[in-house]
């Protein structure tokens, strides 16, 4: 939701398009588009793995949210680790 809002807000789409890219992540795509929800326009991105899968959406938390717990999520994560050094390797700008 929060790259839609941006995307909105007017960052430029095809920067955000080309983040797969330059992360070295081959295969993952991103997707914006226009929705309409309950009556409100927004823009949707939608970010899809390259085995085609994606993380669905969370569902709604109606009681205070504490940890340890598992999630019924099944898709691998990274650790922070991985991630900081797909970002230093990636052609970024500071």
């Amino acid at each position: 939701m929060l790259l839609g809002a941006l995307v909105a807000a007017g960052a430029p789409a095809e920067w955000l398009l080309g983040v797969p890219q330059r992360l070295g992540l081959p295969g993952v795509r991103i997707a914006i588009e226009p929705v309409d929800r309950c009556g409100l326009r927004a823009t949707k991105v939608d970010v899809q793995l390259a085995d085609g899968s994606r993380e669905a959406p969370s569902p709604l938390i109606h009681e205070p949210h504490t940890h340890p717990h598992s999630h019924d999520h099944h898709e691998p994560h990274r650790h922070v680790g991985e991630l900081i050094e797909i970002l230093a390797r990636a052609p970024l700008s500071e």
